[in-house]
């Protein structure tokens, strides 16, 4: 649910980035692209997380 809330949310801001210029423009692109490193390294914890526990 929280990830498919955060591609949802990421979507929205290229979209926004597309049909906007200016400062709203880059605002929408530097969101949408640290929505997408926080969902890489939550994705990375969660795969650590999981291998020192089976450990």
């Amino acid at each position: 649910m929280k990830k498919g809330l955060m591609i949802a949310t990421i979507i929205i801001q290229l979209l926004v980035a597309v049909l906007n210029s200016g400062t709203t423009r880059s605002l929408a692109e530097l969101t949408a692209f640290l929505l997408v490193v926080v969902l890489f390294l939550e994705r990375d914890s969660h795969r650590t997380s999981r291998q020192t526990s089976s450990l």
